[in-house]
């Protein structure tokens, strides 16, 4: 993939998925090791981890979400992801609430986000 487009590549892991012939989990980490920016990058990080929560593979995930964030450390959206894979994936409530304090204090320093 040349010109790196997200969205034929969910389509493309969606379509494996119904077909149930391939582990996409693996698929993803492929095309994560090949992504040509940080902005595919962190896409790709992010199917990767609902990949591997829907398989449950919850250590994985936690692993993918967290190398997401050191590649965007002060974006927030990967803090609440983190938070949220705490409360629903191992249900640590304290660390999710403490995950999401910090996702309040990103989003609080961005001014833009909502």
């Amino acid at each position: 993939m040349h010109d790196y487009d997200l969205l034929e590549l969910a389509d493309r892991v969606k379509t494996l998925k119904t077909q149930g012939s391939e582990d996409c989990a693996e698929i993803l980490r492929k095309e994560l090791n090949t992504a040509p920016t940080q902005e595919a990058k962190l896409g790709i990080c992010g199917m990767l981890g609902i990949e591997l929560q829907s398989q449950g593979r919850s250590e994985e995930a936690e692993a993918v979400i967290r190398e997401r964030i050191s590649l965007s450390p002060d974006n927030p959206e990967s803090w609440i992801t983190l938070a949220l894979h705490f409360f629903y994936y191992t249900n640590d409530i304290e660390k999710a609430l403490s995950t999401i304090n910090v996702a309040i204090q990103k989003a609080s320093a961005q001014k833009h986000f909502f």
